[in-house]
């Protein structure tokens, strides 16, 4: 029976086996045109004079030009109303509980609700992404970066929490007000130590930072390098950040004050303080927190499921119940003076006037906002082409880093923190049937009326009621459901179920012929569990900072490794016909007599030409062993009437002596198929497959140069194959078919064998009735039917 089944179909081609230059002459290469500079410049010239080139640069610069005058209200409206509702009764705990982390006052979450979202629904290409305060680079990245900068002007991080709860910021104010004064700890002397830095100066500096890396890498095209920061780097970091997120949150979720942990275990040590000072904790804090997480994971795991069966996407706006609970509960019960439990405090009214960050600070701040750019910029294009591609547009990588830059920019004026795309927000954005970033529009006008109406109702909020919304979240992804749910561990836990070895090799039926499903040996899925072990492992052992880093040389130097190793196999042909693969991966696949076929699948390149050449050279066993079984092949021995051998030394005329002079060429020809050379190896002609060399540099070119005259030498034809266009035109450019004929280069591998096949015959028809001639006046030996080898000088 067919194993291509009867649903298969056949087809039958018949043409000419095609070398590159007839192929170029049958059909009529377009050799291409070089234009002067002049000519360049014209016609660039003319092309920015037309109407078309600046309709569409408008439309790149303000992306929403180009979905806004096709929004379809009757369909679109009510859902983005909804939705932009929605995401503000989340985003308002959410915001104000990220100050809490980066240290500064909770007002100043709210401000980063709003103007990020308006900047970047102009600007930005993704529909759904949720811009604003985000945990890892708002609250955990800037957070550390706030109490290093405040620790060098000789605040603590004890100090600023302190300043938080009494609402005296570090000014020169402050310290001729308190000069005969001590208040919460904060002396005379270390006021005077801190030249009126503020923690939010240092936010907004790092905010103008990422604004200004952002920007200057869109204007000269760099969207390109997010490509180079791999899934499971991602990952790998965002899972350990998350769980910085969380320990970040103890000293808040427990009423305790822990000392600042950087470096080394910054995390362990974090638990080892909370146990040394479990004295402290706050059993009035801890038991709130304890209800408001008991009642989100029960609306989270449980509730929202439920809903979302029955079809319902919105989730219920718990955390808004839990906000306007927990403010009723400590108005009336006057927790923060009866039971010391921190709240929010004032909220000024409206927006506030724009203010550029000091340029002292600035200096202080401008390599510390790399890593923040860095994945700020990354995770907002993650989630752009995620749900880009999930819904059908484009996101344009250059684009987001102007926007995002901007945005930063913008936002750093008007007190906001570092802003990128919110992982969770982007969620309920796209889920609860957002359509575009009208959603955020509407947002930004719900966060305007927090400001200036609901924002002092807010003033008696427990700081813990507002820290539950992502401490949930994480609890319910990292801790409750980390070998599970959590995206990071289920990307390690997916990797690693799918390189673990099969019990034994057996044969699958693929198309007609089979695939060997033998122990899987690829290092590929080791190298992606290794890049998310190393991003995940860097920042618990060592920081977010130098984890991040840690992670992207990793990544890079495996990617440096895998280029500079690609994969290469020996190819054969599938039950004679034209389809080649690799011999290793399909039992059908047989190698062609005297032939050996190589294909190399990747660029050839300086960093991978060695590797090249000594694949080469073992997979078709071109080796020293091999060149002294050639020159031992010159020395055979003539076989003479008395069927004794007779040295000869370096013979160069090769004929074959047969016992009857009346013979049928064709039989001799079956027995010389077989094997189409005369050395022991099997093979005297050699096919290089380039369908997947995508780039050849000068190195490259020497050494495949090099390496053709090596198999030559040893009177070894090598022909190439499949070559892209510009791959021949850097060999042209390269002379590199002034030695190498260009007749040698076919475009496929079977017009190469059907070439050779086709030369071999007609040569060793030839060669054997000019050496049937010449055997006719030897002695010849017993008649048996065997061909004999005989060199001569």
């Amino acid at each position: 029976m067919d194993p291509a089944g009867d649903d298969m179909q056949n087809y039958r081609i018949d043409r000419v086996a095609y070398n590159l230059p007839a192929f170029d002459k049958a059909f009529e290469l377009i050799e291409g045109k070089s234009e002067n500079l002049c000519d360049e410049v014209s016609k660039r010239f003319r092309i920015t004079c037309t109407k078309h080139y600046w309709k569409r640069t408008i439309k790149k610069v303000l992306p929403i030009t180009s979905w806004l005058p096709n929004y379809e209200i009757k369909k679109d409206l009510l859902a983005d109303f909804i939705v932009g509702i929605t995401v503000a009764i989340f985003q308002v705990p959410q915001s104000m509980g990220y100050c809490l982390i980066a240290h500064v006052p909770p007002v100043h979450g709210l401000y980063t609700a709003f103007f990020p979202a308006l900047v970047y629904s102009f600007l930005g290409t993704s529909r759904h992404s949720a811009v604003g305060a985000f945990a890892i680079v708002s609250g955990v990245m800037t957070g550390n970066v706030v109490t290093q900068v405040m620790e060098e002007n000789g605040v603590s991080l004890r100090e600023i929490e302190e300043s938080l709860e009494t609402n005296i910021p570090f000014s020169t104010t402050a310290t001729s007000t308190l000069s005969d004064v001590d208040i919460s700890g904060i002396s005379v002397e270390r006021t005077q130590m801190i030249s009126g830095i503020q923690p939010i100066e240092v936010a907004n500096a790092l905010s103008m930072w990422m604004g200004i890396y952002m920007i200057a890498f869109g204007v000269i095209r760099l969207g390109f390098i997010s490509i180079y920061l791999s899934e499971q780097l991602i990952s790998g970091f965002a899972t350990a950040a998350s769980l910085y997120v969380f320990t970040s949150q103890l000293r808040y979720l427990f009423g305790v004050h822990l000392p600042y942990n950087s470096g080394f275990f910054a995390i362990i040590q974090s638990y080892i303080d909370l146990v040394q000072h479990y004295k402290e904790i706050n059993f009035a804090t801890t038991l709130i927190s304890i209800i408001c997480c008991a009642i989100l994971l029960f609306f989270k795991i449980y509730v929202n499921e439920k809903m979302r069966k029955a079809g319902i996407n919105i989730p219920f706006p718990i955390e808004l119940a839990v906000v306007i609970g927990g403010t009723l509960v400590s108005a009336l019960m006057d927790l923060n003076n009866s039971y010391n439990v921190q709240i929010v405090g004032e909220i000024k009214k409206g927006l506030p006037s724009p203010v550029t960050p000091r340029a002292e600070v600035l200096m202080t701040t401008w390599s510390r906002s790399i890593p923040l750019a860095i994945v700020g910029y990354t995770i907002t294009l993650t989630v752009g082409k995620l749900y880009g591609a999930k819904h059908g547009y484009d996101v344009s990588a250059n684009q987001e880093l102007v926007a995002l830059g901007t945005t930063n920019i913008v936002s750093s004026c008007f007190g906001c923190l570092p802003s990128a795309a919110s992982l969770p927000r982007s969620a309920v954005q796209e889920q609860a049937g957002g359509r575009t970033q009208l959603a955020s529009l509407v947002n930004c006008g719900m966060m305007l009326i927090v400001l200036y109406f609901i924002g002092p109702l807010l003033e008696k909020l427990p700081n813990v009621c507002k820290l539950h919304f992502f401490s949930c979240n994480l609890t319910k992804s990292v801790v409750c459901s980390c070998f599970r749910n959590c995206s990071g561990f289920e990307e390690f836990t997916r990797t690693g179920e799918r390189i673990q070895p099969l019990q034994k090799s057996i044969d699958v039926r693929c198309g007609n012929f089979y695939l060997k499903n033998e122990l899987i040996n690829d290092n590929y899925f080791y190298n992606a569990k290794a890049i998310w072990m190393i991003s995940f492992l860097g920042v618990i052992i060592l920081d977010v900072d130098y984890g991040l880093y840690c992670g992207v040389i990793f990544s890079l130097l495996v990617l440096i490794y895998k280029s500079s190793r690609p994969k290469a196999y020996l190819l054969g042909s599938v039950n004679n016909s034209d389809v080649y693969v690799p011999i290793k991966k399909y039992v059908s696949a047989k190698e062609i007599a005297g032939i050996k076929i190589y294909q190399f699948c990747g660029p050839l390149h300086f960093a991978n030409v060695e590797y090249f050449k000594s694949h080469l050279f073992k997979k078709t066993e071109f080796t020293k062993k091999f060149v002294r079984k050639f020159l031992s092949k010159n020395r055979t021995s003539v076989i003479g009437k008395d069927g004794n051998s007779v040295e000869e030394n370096e013979a160069r005329t090769k004929y074959i002596c047969y016992d009857n002079p009346i013979f049928n060429i064709e039989n001799i020809y079956e027995k010389r198929s077989s094997s189409l050379n005369v050395y022991s190896n099997g093979y005297k002609y050699l096919i290089i497959d380039c369908s997947m060399i995508s780039y050849c540099d000068a190195a490259g070119i020497r050494m495949l140069r090099k390496i053709i005259q090596e198999y030559e030498k040893r009177e070894i034809s090598v022909y190439l194959t499949c070559c892209i266009s510009h791959v021949i035109r850097i060999l042209e450019r390269d002379r590199f078919f002034v030695e190498f004929s260009k007749d040698r280069v076919y475009i496929s591998i079977h017009d190469a064998v059907l070439h050779i096949k086709s030369e071999s015959r007609h040569r060793i028809g030839n060669e054997t009735e000019k050496k049937v001639e010449i055997s006719r006046g030897n002695s010849l030996s017993p008649t048996d039917g065997r061909l004999t080898s005989r060199r001569n000088n």
